[in-house]
């Protein structure tokens, strides 16, 4: 896994980057749904669906 720094805000500190990976790549930042004993309990499948999260 590597990460690429693509933007940081001088400012914030904020960082835009991309996550690599051997199964492809991820920008970020990204909305990570926590699943705890592979369930996601606060939303539906279609709502993960929906929001195109990329993990």
């Amino acid at each position: 896994m590597f990460f690429q720094l693509l933007k940081q805000d001088a400012k914030t500190g904020a960082r835009l980057g991309v996550v690599r990976t051997s199964h492809g790549q991820v920008p970020t930042p990204f909305f990570m749904p926590v699943a705890t004993t592979a369930t996601v309990k606060t939303m539906s499948g279609i709502d993960l669906k929906d929001i195109g999260s990329p993990i």
